[in-house]
């Protein structure tokens, strides 16, 4: 790959490169050629912030030494623990 790189930078120059002019647009500002025909149709659906209006990290691990054991008895003891504090 890297060799390949380097012949193609030996053969062109800013002179014989074919360049493609672009224009980028918001929001996106793609800097690579982009076929928006179907843009227009693209945003009359729904976008997924408006479906999911609840953002959510997933999975944390902020807590993995509380709720991770190898001893059963350990964990569950740990557990019922944490419930009676709650009220």
């Amino acid at each position: 790959m890297r060799e390949e790189k380097y012949h193609r930078l030996d053969r062109h120059t800013i002179d014989n490169v074919q360049w493609q002019e672009i224009r980028p647009t918001s929001p996106y500002y793609f800097f690579v050629p982009k076929d928006t025909a179907l843009e227009e149709e693209y945003n009359k659906f729904w976008k997924i912030t408006d479906i999911f209006t609840v953002n959510g990290v997933g999975m944390t691990t902020a807590r993995d030494n509380f709720v991770i054991d190898f001893d059963e008895e350990v964990l569950l003891g740990r557990i019922k623990k944490f419930k009676n504090s709650m009220g």
